[in-house]
């Protein structure tokens, strides 16, 4: 029976198109097994990806072309060298694509697409922390099985001789996951208090390299997850191949900016507050995201709104990690002053350094303060109000939330920049 009518049998069914896309699509990687004459005898099809935080591993199946005892031994081979570059983290083949696609995937449907245990539509997603177990049970269960298709036609001595060599290749392979597995000084990364960053951001013609600056700082900073936000009615091509390139844990959303609320040619850049929705946005996610998890510790973190045409310390997330409720420190070269930041007496913060209206409620930049995810999560309908006037955006969502005597100072006290 061949793979079109194992679909056709299952719940997913077949879709032509759709499997054509999926094994073509830019994020796909395959193992090839060839014989000493370059013809393919087993491949298998799988992703790398970030999911929540996570480091996952989705395999799509493996499967061998000729049902023959070396095409068999091939396919347990392309098992084994999979779960291998798994667990090392090292990619073993170019990806499939380019031109031959097209007339591989013709070639592929003539054959039987099916193994042992299903078929192609059987996908797993695997935590690379569990790759390590499964590759010892694949192996030892694959050697077997090699054995055994082997002794029909190849003399013992040739399968035996195979059969060590892998033995002793895979041998070596655990001696070195292993010697990764050794407890490291730092502390484990789920003991931090994951630090969410809300992103709005918009076409223009700096923008990737804009994001790429802030993405470099946010490489640096262990247990942090970027959720991105455009303002537009569709993802767009530019960042969504971008966050999926940048080695972050993240959250890709988009939301318009209501028509009213955008910024005509020739308004100055002060005249309506921007990024209101794509901020409610981010901050909508997180109460719907921590809700459906398990457990207290999904309420541990801490929400920060990084601006992509910012330039942040890596101190400062540091800083921030510990924040309780609101914390707070100063920012340096903002409205037209060297630096804004709260004054700091007897450890309590008692009023504002700050050019314009200090007598506003929460007189800070957007940059300038952390929030605890506890709180935000207690406050679910504190918000940004996009119709505050000019300068009272920040104190819109902080006055639900804290007041003056409640924030928590940080950078000693608000005396580093």
């Amino acid at each position: 029976m061949g793979c079109c009518h194992r679909y056709e049998q299952s719940e997913w069914g077949w879709k032509e198109r759709e499997k054509r896309e999926e094994m073509n699509d830019e994020r796909a990687w395959y193992l090839l097994a060839r014989d000493a004459d370059s013809t393919p005898l087993a491949f298998s099809h799988f992703r790398f990806d970030v999911e929540c935080g996570e480091e996952v591993l989705y395999w799509y199946g493996a499967l061998h072309l000729k049902q023959t005892p070396e095409a068999s031994f091939c396919f347990c081979l392309t098992c084994f060298v999979f779960l291998d570059s798994a667990a090392t983290r090292y990619s073993w083949r170019a990806k499939c694509g380019g031109k031959g696609s097209a007339s591989t995937l013709r070639h592929l449907e003539m054959f039987p697409m099916m193994y042992r245990t299903g078929t192609m539509a059987a996908r797993m997603k695997l935590k690379l922390k569990t790759v390590f177990v499964l590759y010892f049970m694949v192996s030892l269960m694959g050697l077997i099985y090699a054995l055994m298709q082997l002794e029909h036609d190849l003399p013992k001595d040739r399968a035996m001789s195979r059969l060590q060599e892998e033995l002793y290749r895979l041998q070596g392979q655990i001696r070195q996951l292993e010697k990764m597995k050794q407890p490291e000084k730092q502390p484990p990364k789920s003991s931090l208090p994951t630090i969410f960053v809300i992103t709005p951001t918009y076409v223009r013609l700096v923008q990737k390299a804009e994001l790429t600056r802030l993405s470099q700082t946010f490489l640096h900073v262990p247990q942090l997850h970027w959720i991105v936000v455009e303002d537009s009615l569709h993802k767009t091509p530019l960042v969504s191949n971008f966050l999926m390139k940048s080695g972050l844990a993240y959250t890709h959303l988009h939301v318009p900016t209501a028509k009213e609320r955008k910024l005509q040619e020739g308004d100055p850049s002060w005249l309506k507050p921007r990024g209101v929705e794509q901020r409610n946005e981010g901050l909508r996610w997180l109460r719907e995201d921590r809700r459906t998890q398990p457990g207290e510790d999904s309420h541990q973190g801490v929400v920060y709104f990084a601006d992509d045409d910012n330039t942040y310390s890596l101190q400062l997330f540091e800083e921030m990690r510990s924040t309780q409720r609101v914390s707070v420190w100063p920012v340096g070269l903002v409205g037209g002053m060297k630096f804004e930041s709260p004054v700091v007496e007897g450890g309590k913060v008692v009023r504002f350094h700050t050019g314009w209206r200090p007598s506003r409620p929460f007189p800070m930049d957007m940059a300038g303060f952390a929030v605890s995810l506890k709180l935000v999560l207690a406050n679910p309908d504190a918000c940004f109000d996009g119709e505050a006037p000019m300068g009272f955006l920040e104190s819109s969502l902080l006055k639900g939330l804290v007041t003056i005597d409640e924030l928590e100072p940080k950078a000693d006290n608000c005396t580093k920049v």
